[in-house]
């Protein structure tokens, strides 16, 4: 297109110059000058442009060799795929086909979720080590049963034991309910515990019974054991089966678990107590308590440690004149030093109980006990 166009303008460009000489008068072209100046400068005009355009071609073809034809889109397996060809003569061969999303994922920055990573969970008690010492130990037989004395005040006669247990480490350690009893009672060991614990306290209670000692026997039970089926599947009627020890055998709940109690638990502790079975809480550490309800509970006995009885004497007195209206009574517990007993010993106090009238000690059967005055 761009040589026609120079074409036309040098031959524009030689009929002007012929009509510059054309001579009027004598109707005759100068040829002569017109194949002189003017044929020059056309000439001149001519050339100049079909170089321009020649080399403009030349360029544009260098230019179309290197520049690769456009990528043809194929479908594989209905995935859209690119085929790259090669640089240089052979661009015609296509390259190995690489899937789109792939090519997408390595030029492009992975997007995360937009969420919050979970924070660590705090370790529970399944996590304890200790937990597998303890399951080993009961199944063992390293579950021991040991009873400390409670004595009548102020003659100091041995009246009950408290039956409790301690587990035995296989290297020796003994380990004293504080240290296993809340462990065990996040995973679900504590009816396993209670279960061993009741036995022999009703064995206890049964010798006793039957050399008619007249001695009774505090066994600690857990609020989580009421509520386990296999426990009371077992429960109900081993008690059933001894309720002759009624007046022998008390189970004792902590405050703090007696406080929650639900209808259900409610109703099988009065089952029991249509069988003569009386209950005790321990570990008072308030004395804002009605009687009138503990008594409606079949509640028999309290023990509150000698620093909370101590701490406010008049309150003290008072709430033990409540508690002997409902025929309740009240056990001074930890007791250690002769001065706390001396101050104690004015507030009327029914029963003590605590390392000045003995330790616990194993619990063996088929040896007499004896009270903690003679020992």
């Amino acid at each position: 297109m761009g040589f026609l166009l120079n074409l036309v303008l040098g031959l524009v460009s030689y009929g002007v110059l012929a009509l510059a000489t054309y001579d009027i008068s004598t109707d005759i072209i100068d040829i002569q000058s017109i194949l002189s100046y003017p044929m020059a400068l056309a000439g001149l005009v001519f050339f100049s442009g079909l170089s321009g355009h020649v080399t403009v071609l030349y360029l544009k073809a260098r230019a179309g060799n290197n520049k690769p034809p456009p990528p043809k889109i194929e479908r594989d397996q209905g995935l859209p795929l690119i085929t790259v060809p090669l640089p240089g003569k052979d661009h015609d061969r296509p390259a190995p086909i690489t899937p789109v999303a792939t090519v997408a994922e390595h030029h492009m920055p992975r997007l995360e979720p937009l969420r919050a990573k979970p924070s660590p969970e705090p370790p529970t008690a399944f996590d304890d080590p200790l937990i597998d010492h303890i399951k080993a130990a009961i199944s063992d037989g390293r579950l021991d049963v040991v009873m400390q004395p409670i004595v009548s005040l102020p003659q100091r006669k041995t009246l009950f034991f408290e039956c409790f247990s301690r587990i035995r480490m296989k290297d020796g350690t003994i380990l004293e309910p504080s240290d296993y009893i809340p462990l065990v009672t996040q995973t679900g060991l504590i009816p396993e515990i209670d279960d061993t614990l009741l036995f022999r306290c009703v064995r206890l209670a049964r010798q006793n019974y039957r050399r008619n000692r007249g001695i009774g026997f505090f066994c600690n039970l857990s609020v989580a054991s009421l509520r386990n089926q296999r426990f009371l599947s077992e429960f109900f009627p081993f008690l059933l089966d001894n309720k002759q020890l009624s007046k022998f055998l008390f189970l004792e709940f902590k405050q703090d678990d007696f406080a929650q109690l639900n209808q259900n638990d409610s109703d099988r502790l009065n089952k029991l107590a249509s069988l003569g079975f009386r209950y005790s809480i321990d570990h008072i550490s308030r004395l804002d308590i009605n009687p009138a309800l503990l008594h409606r509970y079949h509640v028999k006995f309290l023990k509150a440690p000698i620093g909370r009885l101590l701490k406010d004497p008049e309150e003290t007195k008072k709430f033990k004149t409540e508690l002997n209206r409902r025929g309740i009574d009240l056990i001074a517990d930890r007791i250690e030093k002769e001065e706390d007993l001396i101050q104690l010993l004015d507030q009327s106090i029914d029963y003590g109980q605590g390392f000045l009238f003995g330790s616990p000690r194993p619990a063996r059967e088929n040896v007499p006990l004896t009270d903690a005055s003679s020992s």
